[in-house]
């Protein structure tokens, strides 16, 4: 018999899993994707451009031996954006789980120093911005944040991490650092787009949201002339970095929400299955996946 839930820490939120495998129990081999919440945009004050928001980190386990039991899954929240003129670094994406796989929140973006996580938060204010790490644990769960324009150069941030590359630097006063790449995945049987960063904040030209597949999911950095936006909603990408206008630094974007897929052959179900959450459930080809976008579970007897 094997029970499970998850050990991680979430904002001021712990869960605990633990698990008892006794010899020659059955199992089920599973292929699961796990993403958490993105990093908030950050915000310093005046003239400050502002780094974008890290990505959530990206867990993918395959081949995975599951035994009876009830197996907890949750989905981070995106990290909200600094408010405007706040002085403040965005807020840490919501970690993820299915289980005892983990997927870390993003960092967020920066104010001035940036946070780590599974992707960094973006640098802002030149001088003395400081860009977050990317999670490196068991598994690399994404990539550290650019840097900013460089001292005396105020007016850029650099963008977040994405879970396929780094956020880039800002570049001068006018030109915010895109976020980073993001990545893809296809066990639904359709290939969605997952985990950009967010793009840093400028007075002009800010930071693109990182993409993967053709498709953005990390937040455009605002400057001057045009807003910015949040990371999309269960694809885990970082939110952007507020602008400035020269005078005021606006507010970061959020990051978007987690999200978890898990699959395996249909042919080798050899348990009764149970849910919670409401996750989607269909087949593609020879695999059955179950898929949530809000906190639940997963049920083996």
């Amino acid at each position: 018999m094997s029970r499970a839930g998850a050990r991680f820490r979430s904002g001021t939120r712990t869960a605990t899993w633990t698990q008892r495998t006794s010899a020659g129990a059955k199992t089920l081999s599973t292929d699961m994707f796990v993403v958490a919440g993105g990093g908030g945009g950050g915000s310093w004050s005046g003239e400050s451009g502002n780094g974008g928001g890290g990505a959530g980190g990206v867990h993918n386990v395959t081949s995975q031996a599951l035994t009876a039991g009830t197996y907890t899954v949750i989905i981070g929240g995106g990290g909200t954006g600094a408010n405007q003129d706040e002085r403040q670094t965005g807020n840490l994406g919501g970690s993820s789980c299915f289980g005892n796989i983990i997927a870390i929140g993003g960092g967020g973006g920066g104010g001035r120093r940036a946070d780590s996580g599974g992707s960094g938060g973006g640098a802002g204010r030149a001088g003395s911005g400081i860009a977050g790490s990317g999670f490196a644990g068991q598994t690399t769960q994404g990539y550290g944040g650019g840097a900013n324009a460089g001292s005396g150069n105020q007016w850029a941030g650099g963008g977040g991490g994405g879970a396929g590359g780094a956020g880039g630097n800002a570049s001068g006063y006018t030109g915010g650092g895109a976020g980073g790449n993001g990545t893809t995945n296809a066990y639904t049987g359709s290939t969605l787009s997952f985990a950009g960063g967010g793009g840093g904040g400028a007075f002009l030209n800010a930071g693109a949201g990182g993409a993967a597949g053709g498709v953005t999911t990390g937040g455009r950095g605002g400057d001057s002339n045009v807003s910015g936006g949040n990371g999309t909603t269960n694809r885990g990408g970082g939110g952007g970095g507020g602008g400035t206008n020269t005078v005021t630094s606006y507010a970061g974007y959020n990051g978007g929400s987690g999200y978890c897929v898990i699959r395996f052959l249909t042919a080798s179900l050899n348990f009764t299955v149970s849910t919670t959450g409401s996750p989607t459930t269909n087949t593609s080809g020879l695999y059955t996946y179950y898929e949530w976008t809000g906190s639940g579970s997963f049920t083996l007897t």
